[in-house]
């Protein structure tokens, strides 16, 4: 579940319809982050937080899009990807994008 704590509003888009946002929300698990969009009636500009309660860390939105473990519990950022199904249907998966390790 995706709950808005707090917001403070910036701008409207260029349509006057949607408010850009700063956010600090909270979901149960990373699969229920926001795309930047994603919140009805809002857009998420970066620096937006979210605290993934069951998983135990915090993200911060970046100027791309994606969110960002602040918290140092985890080690890559998740990433929103499209997908096209096999019948065909496009649909929305979240992604952990490992890291590549320097030795």
């Amino acid at each position: 579940m995706l709950t808005v704590r707090q917001e403070n509003f910036i701008s409207f888009d260029e349509t006057g319809k949607k408010s850009i946002v700063t956010a600090q929300i909270d979901v149960d698990t990373a699969d229920e982050l926001p795309e930047v969009d994603g919140i009805p009636g809002r857009i998420l500009h970066q620096g937006s937080k979210a605290l993934v309660i069951r998983e135990g860390w915090t993200a911060v939105l970046g100027s791309d899009g994606r969110w960002y473990d602040i918290s140092g519990k985890k080690t890559a950022p998740v990433e929103v990807v499209e997908c096209i199904t096999a019948s065909g249907e496009t649909t929305v998966a979240k992604v952990i994008q490992e890291e590549e390790e320097n030795d």
